[in-house]
């Protein structure tokens, strides 16, 4: 099976029971289902307002900051150009490192997994839900499958995907490379 995968800016696959929690006024986190293995120490993060408070501080304010990418500085010329960025592998490669800091490192006494648990319960979970909804589609040797996505899922899908013996993955840049190309005449 060929599956086509691009990305989009935002998320257009979603998994069940998304639960969505405010964690300051900048920054939205979801949790899809039920958490794993030493989760139900996140959940009582979550209800209560002194830990929490204390998480998002972290979250806000700690070093790994200054490790933080940049902003694009270009404005984006079209859509075909804003799906080629989002689908350069250097790119994707570059956003996963981004899981590795923030939240991942928190501790919320030391030497425990908190953070760990955070974004493996978070990103690597809702990730593997996707691929998995993505296994049941009925589907044959000679279908073809069109994922748009959100790009942040790339980092992790694409690893799925590239080494899924059910899954052929197929980069989009090329066709998008000739749509620009056609577009430019």
């Amino acid at each position: 099976m060929r599956l086509f995968f691009t990305a989009l800016l935002c998320c257009a696959l979603c998994t069940q029971k998304a639960q969505t929690f405010d964690a300051s006024p900048c920054v939205k986190i979801m949790t899809l289902g039920v958490f794993h293995f030493d989760y139900a120490n996140l959940d009582s993060i979550f209800n209560d307002p002194a830990r929490l408070k204390k998480f998002e501080d972290y979250y806000l304010t700690n070093p790994d900051s200054v490790y933080q990418l940049p902003a694009p500085k270009m404005k984006i010329k079209s859509v075909i150009d804003a799906l080629i960025e989002s689908n350069n592998p250097e790119r994707v490669r570059e956003r996963l490192s981004v899981y590795l800091l923030h939240p991942f490192k928190y501790e919320e006494t030391p030497g425990d997994f908190t953070g760990v648990d955070f974004e493996t319960g978070r990103w690597y979970n809702r990730n593997l839900r996707i691929f998995r909804n993505i296994q049941r589609i009925p589907h044959n040797n000679d279908d073809r499958i069109l994922l748009i996505i959100g790009s942040e899922h790339l980092n992790l899908l694409n690893l799925f995907f590239d080494i899924s013996r059910e899954f052929e993955l197929v980069s989009p840049l090329q066709y998008l490379i000739s749509a620009k190309e056609i577009s430019s005449r």
